[in-house]
């Protein structure tokens, strides 16, 4: 979008006509393959071809980006399905479903094994675009996004170190924009990105974030489902399936999660469902909270199947609220404080405390950007009340001050916390 609505009641929607199913791509059909073996094809594509962004040509990079660094930003699709990056053209030979990739002066060369498969008379693709639908401008206002199916984004991994984080959606800084009912699919790194951007004030919250994320589906990105710093401050992030998060297990380390905000403040993730987050190594929790949030809400979300934490809390200073939410699987992890647990159901998710005294986060004056002081990620202040746990319980929790625990239920062989119930 090349501008913004100027109010509530004067925006500019961008919205798929009732009935209607639209697509929009960061891919483009190759239908030009020639075969090589059996199974396996081969293109040589210009430099031209790809405008000013090759992803071919660009590897993924970037902070805490701890295995799998020698991907490419590209992706290989067959009727939709991705196929898994080799490192070397002979690995490509005996693997179907397997692509590999070199670029030699101005021609990039794709080599891929489709199988049984023509991917000239089926429909073979390949990631062309970083993103599909995020401004060049920053701050823009006042949009809404609503109905689309975005497939095929090939932007960079998104640590908050970067000045601009990119992904498949986003606002790039703005305020008040709406994205609901969209289908995002394969995006390589992040579906939705409500990151940071260069020429923002972050002092000021009156200056960006108070978006709405909602009822979409998100599935098969490669590092998160929704992300971002700072942007997602004052957000409703609502009613979302996020599923099958770094599904392939090609790179990963300590971004990958199905919603992932540093400094955000007073955000609502509520009534999400979220199933699937896959790692190597690192990562792969469900809601992951890192690093200076405050007044957070994660309310009514359904978690399971996640290979680390379903929530983990890394280094806030609260008020953090988490309730009637079902958690399954691994234990909520954190190093934060000032948490209230209530009315969640809890199973086989028990509480994990790890310290971390050689960090300092932000915390702000109320309802704010306004940073007050930094703290060391220690425990006091967290209460845990009218809770069901099931198997695992808070028995392995160590009293911390102004930990309080009462009116909980524990089930087939969970324990009680040492400091109430």
């Amino acid at each position: 979008p090349a501008r913004g609505g100027t109010g509530q009641d004067r925006r500019i929607v961008y919205r798929a006509a009732p009935g209607e199913i639209v697509n929009i791509k960061g891919s483009e059909r190759i239908d030009s393959w020639t075969r090589q073996q059996s199974g396996v094809w081969k293109v040589e594509l210009p430099d031209s071809f790809f405008a000013d962004y090759n992803p071919y040509a660009l590897k993924l990079s970037g902070g805490w980006l701890n295995y799998g660094d020698w991907h490419h930003r590209g992706d290989i699709y067959l009727n939709g399905e991705a196929f898994y990056e080799k490192q070397t053209a002979d690995q490509v030979d005996q693997a179907e479903q397997s692509w590999h990739c070199r670029v030699d002066g101005d021609v990039t060369t794709i080599r891929a094994n489709f199988g049984d498969a023509d991917p000239n008379t089926e429909v073979a693709e390949i990631n062309v675009r970083e993103s599909l639908f995020m401004p060049e401008i920053t701050g823009l206002k006042y949009i809404t996004v609503d109905g689309f199916h975005f497939m095929h984004a090939a932007a960079n991994w998104a640590p908050p170190v970067l000045e601009l984080q990119t992904g498949a959606v986003g606002p790039r800084m703005g305020k008040h924009w709406i994205i609901e009912n969209c289908t995002i699919t394969n995006a390589r790194c992040v579906g939705i990105i409500l990151g940071q951007a260069p020429g923002v004030d972050y002092a000021d919250i009156e200056a960006y974030g108070d978006h709405i994320v909602r009822n979409n589906v998100i599935r098969r990105c490669g590092q998160a489902g929704i992300a971002g710093q700072k942007g997602a401050t004052r957000s409703v992030i609502s009613g979302n399936l996020i599923e099958d998060t770094n599904y392939r297990r090609e790179f990963g380390g300590w971004e990958t999660a199905a919603i992932k905000f540093h400094h955000s403040v007073d955000t609502l993730i509520s009534g999400n469902l979220i199933r699937g987050v896959f790692h190597q190594k690192q990562g792969a929790f469900g809601i992951w909270m890192d690093f200076g949030n405050q007044g957070t809400r994660i309310t009514r979300n359904i978690i399971h199947n996640t290979e680390a934490a379903a929530v983990f809390l890394e280094m806030n200073h609260g008020p953090i609220l988490v309730d009637n939410n079902v958690l399954v699987g691994e234990a909520t992890r954190s190093n934060s404080e000032a948490t209230v647990f209530a009315h969640n159901l809890f199973v086989d998710c028990g509480y994990e405390y790890h310290p971390d005294v050689n960090r300092r986060s932000e915390y702000f004056e109320p309802h704010t950007t306004k940073t007050v002081g930094h703290k060391t990620g220690t425990a006091q202040d967290d209460r845990w009340h009218n809770n069901i746990f099931v198997r695992q319980g808070l028995d392995a929790v160590k009293t911390a001050p102004g930990y309080s625990s009462d009116h909980n239920v524990f089930l087939e062989g969970a324990g009680k916390s040492p400091f109430g119930d």
